[in-house]
């Protein structure tokens, strides 16, 4: 395939800046300490996605007319790339780990392997227009599915952080879904469309990372001041009211819902720094092992009251995303499978 210069000059941009990125990132320390876990996984996966955009880009640069195999490997490092983008923005939105959600992980991963195994083929030989249909198709119907899961699952939250990370998962998601209709119909390289698309994409990357590091300042910051605080001075009023909102707060069963420990916090009209401090000077245990094991008490009223409800509604009304997540708590908590917790309940 032949590029212009123009061409040329927009790819070297996307490389240089997509590996400046990633260069930044992989350099970005975030504290070793107890609630980074979902920053420093997305970091790590935000750094490795942003040197595979860039790679490919450099290579391309270097030809004078770039074979048709280097395109499709392109495209193809660029749909794994993007589908590290997807993981990463989905963690910060959440604030939990993509483990804990299965579906969507296959999902991605899906996509990326679709991008291999088009490329492979193409290496053996030029890939036949049946696979090409069936790789778009499979491309069209997993990136609505993540598309709509996501949108339904989770809200961007008020943290400019969790705006952009939504904003970057829907943007990383079509430029997959764009990369994968390269891969199975490469005429779309040609589109004067693409120099649009990497442009405005790599904005967004770049505006992207200046906002997590934003962030991950701000957390540094947090942490060396919750450090230097002595953990039993509390105030009493402050910790006095806190806990007359939380007990409102179970009595509504709030802790149902699948909302981010910001907005509980916006909820409770106090702020992070202080509930992380309440918990560990008043509390058994952190804030989200507290709610966890509400729910698991929750779930096990449920079976008491009703010991035909099936597992995959119990984990749902108990205020789990997955089964599995459910299943991991449970016997965690009460020692006991779900299972068998109601069986022992059915044997009186």
């Amino acid at each position: 395939m032949d590029y212009t210069v123009y061409q040329k000059v927009t790819l070297f941009i996307l490389a240089t800046a997509t590996t400046l990125i990633g260069v930044f990132m992989a350099g970005m320390r975030i504290r070793n300490v107890d609630g980074n876990k979902v920053l420093r996984s997305s970091r790590s996966m935000m750094a490795v996605a942003f040197f595979f955009l860039g790679f490919p880009a450099f290579i391309t640069v270097l030809f004078k007319a770039v074979p048709d195999y280097v395109v499709y490997l392109s495209f193809c490092l660029d749909t794994m790339s993007y589908s590290l983008l997807v993981l990463a923005a989905f963690q910060i939105v959440s604030g939990k780990p993509v483990k804990g959600c299965r579906h969507l992980t296959v999902s991605v991963l899906t996509l990326a392997a679709l991008a291999l195994l088009v490329f492979i083929v193409y290496m053996e030989s030029r890939v036949p227009v049946a696979l090409r249909i069936v790789a778009a198709l499979a491309y069209a119907a997993v990136s609505v599915y993540l598309g709509i899961n996501f949108h339904v699952s989770f809200k961007s939250g008020n943290s400019p952080i969790r705006r952009w990370a939504a904003v970057s998962f829907y943007a990383t998601l079509l430029m997959s879904f764009f990369s994968g209709m390269v891969l199975t119909s490469p005429f779309f390289a040609k589109n004067p469309l693409c120099d649009i698309i990497i442009f405005l994409y790599t904005f967004l990357n770049v505006a992207y990372a200046i906002v997590f590091s934003n962030s991950v300042f701000q957390f540094n910051i947090e942490k060396r001041t919750r450090s230097a605080v002595s953990e039993d001075v509390l105030d009493d009023r402050k910790a006095a009211l806190l806990k007359e909102k939380l007990d409102g707060w179970v009595e509504e069963k709030c802790y149902l819902q699948d909302d981010a420990v910001e907005d509980v916090v916006s909820a409770l009209g106090t702020d992070l720094d202080f509930l992380r401090q309440y918990f560990r000077v008043r509390m058994p245990s952190d804030f989200r092992t507290w709610r966890i094991s509400l729910r698991i008490e929750y779930a096990k009223k449920l079976i008491n009251e009703d010991p035909s409800i099936s597992m995959n509604v119990l984990s749902g009304k108990a205020g789990f995303v997955s089964r599995s997540n459910f299943y991991h708590y449970f016997k965690k908590i009460t020692g006991e499978t779900p299972a068998e917790y109601k069986e022992r309940i059915l044997n009186g």
